[in-house]
């Protein structure tokens, strides 16, 4: 059997504001590489160490013995503390003398594949004479308050004591106090800067005659390691279904199991023999069993097309392994014939029912956005039960589908209207569909089958009803057409009786139309100066023109400019000053055969780019060279 052998250490509790001198290694206490932390305690000497004073012979008290320590260890974790292997620092501490066993140095661990030590004696090496001045009190690391041994030498040597510690692994405690009779002085601790001599890895060591030339305390541990098994390197988990009563069949790629059937599944891992291992098999249902059954058995109470059973082993410092297969949990589906499902009454497969439609009636009133409610009711075939279904309302069709409502709304009742509970773009206060304008709206209605039925396909039905579009508008208001909505009715005209209206008071009217002449004139002037590549001056009219514009905004085309591609005066007169001046641009062009043609495309597309957006606006179509076509100098 293997005796392992390591130095006696010591650790301070330094005085307030001091540092510490002999911390323990982290590899040898809470933060080792060969696996978990390390137990037992580490103990401690209050620093300045306690003296023994010669004049009182005997036994001190038990606060001023010497509380050192040992680690039993692994190699690898000692050698990571450069205390022994092949970092060790080199003495001191000393060689190990010959009477403890072969040549060798530093501290000494058990091997890196065992996962601890059972330890069935302890020894304490004590090599200078007379070597009966001292007893010792050896704790193991499970935190016991009596002691595993106590050894008082006879003289110098090594001294064992029988124990029986199954797993001795960890931090070993000694207690050092003075024989009765005995008035020798306290123990040295050396191998720290501040105690010296010291080694390069500050070793802490301990010299029980005060004197390291006198010899240093051992501490020796005979049994023998406790070998790790081999980890369980993979895992195979397969499934077989019960075909009849105890008889089972396995389960291939593709094939499926009816709800309730019986299914074993099985783990097998390699290498085969292992002990101790614990399997947790996850079914992929929310259910789970556990232990240590390589077969565990379970039935799907509910169809699905895919459950992921998972099988996870568990072995003692090693990794998980783990492995998965998926089943179906439905017969009744298959390319070749109409959707099934699973009927848990019957336990039979059953046809996914269908057949639904739907009517709306028309809402009464024109008012936009307050039309009376329009009904819709889902009828569904019958023998069909539905659970729930989901209506969605868009349009008017011919409105681009930025500008249309798209509400929807959920309901268990086969029959709703527009009056509330629906959400989306279009929905007023409660929950009401605002329509925005007449036209024809569209109805989809999806329901959801209640229950086994509702993994089958939902029915989908569809219709259409129509809003009558608003042309009698409220008292104190009037239709515009340009909007499609009715606006306030504005003021009375400020001019003579029979002469032509002069816009509202404050003289707006003659206002705007100076700004919008200065904007176009510019616009006109901005597209000369780049017609003819007078870069610098057409830069500054544009900047002008800008500014114009701005004003003539803010002045008299706001709010509705704010949505300028629905604002038809906007769009109006941007088109018709675009094609003068095109037109402008090409006559000098053909006129003095000179001039950028570029410019004239950009302005020609520029004009057809409005034209477009008065086009999807349903703006009046002007005439740019007929001013009697021409929109107002004020946006409404």
């Amino acid at each position: 059997m293997p005796v392992l052998r390591v130095w006696a250490h010591w650790t301070d509790v330094p005085p307030s504001g001091q540092p510490q001198q002999a911390p323990p290694p982290a590899s040898l206490t809470a933060n080792p590489a060969s696996g978990p932390s390390y137990p037992g305690a580490v103990p401690t000497i209050n620093f300045p160490p306690p003296a023994w004073p010669p004049a009182q012979p005997g036994p001190v008290p038990p606060a001023d013995a010497y509380r050192v320590w040992g680690e039993l260890a692994s190699q690898t974790d000692i050698a990571a503390a450069r205390w022994g292997g092949g970092t060790w620092a080199g003495p001191p501490p000393p060689f190990w003398p010959a009477l403890t066993g072969p040549p060798g140095n530093g501290d000494e661990g058990y091997s890196p594949a065992a996962v601890g030590f059972q330890v069935n004696r302890v020894g304490i090496l004590l090599q200078a004479a007379p070597g009966t001045d001292f007893d010792f009190r050896i704790f193991d690391p499970s935190g016991s308050p009596a002691p595993v041994a106590v050894i008082a030498p006879t003289g110098p040597g090594l001294s064992w004591a029988p124990v029986s510690v199954p797993n001795g692994r960890g931090i070993w405690t000694i207690d050092i106090n003075r024989r009765p009779g005995s008035a020798v002085s306290q123990p040295g601790l050396f191998g720290t800067p501040g105690r010296p001599p010291f080694n390069a890895v500050n070793e802490p060591y301990v010299g029980p005659y005060n004197d390291p030339q006198e010899g240093i305390l051992g501490i020796l541990f005979d049994g023998q390691e406790i070998v790790r098994p081999p980890c369980c390197q993979s895992v195979a988990l397969s499934a077989e279904q019960e075909v009849s009563s105890g008889q089972f069949q396995p389960l291939n790629p593709g094939d499926c199991v009816p709800p309730g059937r019986n299914v074993r599944f099985t783990a097998t891992v390699a290498p085969s023999g292992l002990p101790n291992l614990q399997y947790l098999f996850l079914f992929g249902d929310g259910s789970q069993a556990s232990g240590p059954q390589q077969t565990q058995p379970h039935a799907y109470a509910a169809p699905h097309p895919s459950r992921t059973a998972t099988v996870i082993v568990q072995q003692a410092n090693c990794p998980l392994v783990t492995d998965q297969i998926s089943l179906k949990i439905d017969c009744c589906t298959s390319p070749n014939q109409p959707k099934q499902y699973w009927d848990s009454a019957q336990k039979r497969c059953a046809q996914c029912p269908d057949g639904l439609t739907v009517s709306a009636t028309k809402p009464s009133g024109c008012a936009p956005g307050k039309h009376g409610p329009a009904q819709l009711t889902a009828t569904p075939a019958a023998g069909v039960a539905i659970a729930t279904y989901d209506w969605k309302i868009d349009g008017p069709k011919h409105l681009p589908t930025a500008q249309q409502i798209h509400v929807t709304s959920s309901s268990a009742a086969a029959a709703v209207d527009t009056s509330s509970g629906w959400a989306g773009p279009g929905v007023g206060a409660g929950g009401q569909v605002a329509f925005p304008e007449g036209g024809i709206y569209s109805v989809a209605v999806t329901g959801t089958l209640a229950g086994d039925a509702s993994s089958c396909p939902r029915p989908l039905a569809g219709t259409a009803f129509d809003v009558d579009a608003c042309r009698v508008c409220p008292s104190g208001t009037t239709w515009n057409p340009l909007t499609g909505t009715c606006e306030p009715r504005p003021p009375p005209p400020n001019g003579p009786p029979n002469g032509p209206p002069n816009g509202p008071p404050n003289g707006r009217f003659s206002l705007c139309c100076v700004l919008l002449g200065a904007w176009a004139i510019l616009f006109l002037a901005t597209a000369t100066l780049l017609f003819f590549s007078l870069w610098i001056p057409a830069a500054i009219v544009g900047a002008l023109y800008v500014v114009a514009l701005a004003i003539w905004i803010g002045v008299c085309c706001w709010p509705c400019a704010r949505t300028f591609w629905r604002c038809c005066v906007l769009l109006q007169w941007h088109f018709i000053v675009a094609i003068i001046t095109t037109s402008l641009l090409f006559a000098m062009f053909a006129l003095f055969k000179a001039g950028n043609p570029a410019v004239i495309a950009i302005y020609g597309g520029f004009a057809v780019v409005m034209g477009v957006l008065m086009a999807f606006a349903r703006c009046r179509a002007v005439n740019p060279f007929d001013p009697t076509t021409w929109p107002p100098c004020t946006c409404p």
